[in-house]
């Protein structure tokens, strides 16, 4: 085709172009209009079929069996985000924070940590089999019925061990402190020990004796509610004992599920003991008598579990920290750390198996201090008081710390 040609070619078109454009002057523009409905259309359902407003978006980072995401959405609470995420929420799982939770800032994390079944077994062969979420052995014994004292070693079996005793999934073991009498010297002390022997604990405890000052022999084993009685060297005593039997209560636990049933404090029988000193020529002197173990009340418990509510109104912290008997001049330096810690989420927990309001590591100390911990913010903060007056002297000089350490 010669350039000539070309050139009447072009312009033809050119002609026709234009006179369609004459005739037809909206089609281009209904056209363009038409292409970006339909693509509004296909993102409108693309987005769960609603608009999408620049403030009313945030970013929930969600973490759960060790997997991280972070999703864009516009629920308002952790229970409508679950909702809208198809994320399904199990007995016995556990979600925070709580489903009733707001989603308030712009970047929120959710954690969900899914039950899994445990078996809890005590020195003495005790086996409870239960389905939990939490991962700190110390809470996982004590909502399986077992109470614990800070003495107890409470440790994760090794899965190669679990394996061998048969035992499929997690398995806890507890190893029981021998809860002991020592009289020592006339006083008497309740103390629990790991020490096998008589002599052992008269070591472990840094207390001199000879064999004629110590009952029962230094080679006696130690079991639980022994009575130990260390004298003056030169004197020789011997005891009767009375056996002292236990009853029970039933009460109602908020912080158990509703329908459930536990026991909370196993019984235990208690014990009389009359102290006689033998004498030169025989004859005995009873020297006291005492309560060497009190009965032990066995409590049982029926759940009635509410929500622990996330503490995130001025107003509620106030509240909460005058019923703690905290003074107001603390105020502040309570809110910072705690804030920190915790974000004011009495049932937080860490990966580092810290616990509660103020994150404290030795879970037992503060689930003994405060059995519905996960739903008693004031006791709570009753317990971290003290911990933060008899370590620091006030909560303003734990703030001090805090802020050089970021830990406190």
């Amino acid at each position: 085709m010669t350039a000539k040609k070309r050139l009447e070619k072009e312009s033809k078109i050119s002609r026709v172009k234009r006179s369609f454009n004459d005739r037809h002057p909206f089609v281009v523009p209904l056209v363009t209009l038409g292409v970006l409905f339909i693509g509004s259309i296909i993102a409108f359902f693309m987005y769960g079929g609603q608009v999408v407003q620049p403030g009313d978006t945030k970013i929930v980072r969600f973490h759960s069996e060790g997997s991280n995401q972070s999703v864009v959405t516009r629920a308002k609470t952790v229970k409508e985000f679950l909702d809208r995420s198809n994320i399904r929420i199990e007995e016995g799982d556990v979600i925070e924070p709580t489903v009733d939770s707001p989603i308030s800032s712009e970047e929120f994390s959710v954690n969900l940590y899914k039950a899994k079944q445990v078996t809890v077994v005590d020195e003495k062969g005790n086996k409870t089999i239960t389905k939990t979420a939490d991962t700190i052995p110390e809470i996982v014994a004590i909502k399986a019925g077992y109470k614990l004292y800070p003495e107890d070693i409470v440790k994760v079996v090794e899965p190669d061990k679990s394996l061998e005793q048969g035992v499929i999934g997690m398995q806890i073991s507890i190893n029981r402190a021998t809860p002991i009498k020592l009289n020592l010297f006339g006083t008497t002390y309740e103390i629990r020990t790991h020490a096998e022997t008589v002599a052992d604990l008269a070591k472990e405890r840094g207390i001199n004796f000879d064999d004629k000052s110590v009952l029962p022999t230094p080679e006696t084993k130690l079991k639980d509610n022994e009575v130990v009685f260390i004298t003056q060297p030169g004197k020789q005593l011997t005891t009767v004992e009375e056996i002292l039997p236990f009853s029970e209560e039933t009460i109602i636990d908020t912080g158990l599920a509703i329908g459930s049933k536990q026991i909370r404090t196993p019984g235990s029988n208690g014990k009389r003991v009359v102290v006689y000193e033998i004498l030169t020529n025989g004859s005995k002197k009873a020297l006291q008598e005492i309560i060497v173990a009190n009965p032990v009340k066995q409590i049982v418990v029926k759940g009635k579990k509410i929500t622990a509510p996330n503490v995130s109104v001025a107003a509620e912290k106030t509240s909460l920290m005058a019923q703690a008997g905290i003074a107001s001049d603390q105020y502040g330096s309570v809110d910072y750390i705690i804030g920190h810690e915790s974000g004011w989420r009495p049932a937080a927990r860490s990966a580092n198996n810290c616990i509660g309001l103020g994150q404290k590591c030795n879970a037992t100390s503060l689930i003994n201090a405060c059995p519905n911990w996960e739903t008693d913010p004031v006791c709570q903060l009753q317990h971290f008081n003290s911990y933060a007056v008899g370590r620091y002297g006030s909560w303003n000089q734990a703030y001090a710390f805090w802020t050089v350490n970021r830990w406190w």
